[in-house]
């Protein structure tokens, strides 16, 4: 999601960092996470609820079970740990989760930004494409790389710009508020 018309904040960053006020801009950033909390939060819940569904020639899927078990696969011995650590961190829905964060960019080229976005390097390299997948609603791929069991699967499209739509003017509003409290601040 990016907030549009926030030259004023832009202007408000570069004002403060010039005054060496880094305290009211960090709590003008601050702000902002806290005016997106609940748009990330809602996106959270909404990837962590997600149906997701696949068919494949002769696979049956497996989802967070599965991945761990491969995982766990390549171990001679497997403590109580390491099976707890191995499902905790085996979903795609759960690893989507753990990586949706706020950005606020304040200086730089064209204009400054907030964007609520899943951060790709926060989860696992083989999953790191599928976020974009999940959106579009469907993709293929191999059985845990094996080239000749392949898997459709299909989840619902959508699901990150639309649920973040729904929260797009409320969130510009209270961004618009804070900016406007910071420039009253200096």
């Amino acid at each position: 999601m990016r907030v549009f018309g926030a030259d004023r904040f832009k202007v408000v960053a570069a004002k403060l960092k010039k005054a060496g006020h880094t305290g009211i801009y960090r709590s003008l950033a601050k702000a902002i996470r806290v005016s997106t909390k609940d748009a990330v939060d809602d996106v959270k819940r909404t990837v962590e609820s997600l149906q997701i569904d696949g068919q494949g020639s002769g696979g049956r899927g497996g989802g967070a079970r599965a991945r761990s078990a491969h995982a766990l696969s390549k171990r001679r011995k497997i403590s109580a740990a390491a099976r707890a650590k191995a499902q905790a961190g085996s979903g795609l829905r759960a690893s989507v989760s753990r990586a949706i964060r706020t950005h606020i960019r304040a200086s730089g080229r064209p204009t400054a930004a907030v964007r609520i976005k899943v951060e790709r390097n926060l989860m696992p390299p083989d999953q790191r494409k599928l976020p974009g997948h999940m959106e579009k609603g469907s993709w293929r791929h191999p059985v845990f790389g094996n080239q000749q069991n392949w898997v459709a699967q299909t989840s619902t499209p959508n699901w990150f710009k639309g649920t973040l739509r729904k929260h797009g003017p409320a969130v510009r509003r209270e961004i618009d508020r804070q900016v406007t409290a910071a420039i009253r601040s200096i």
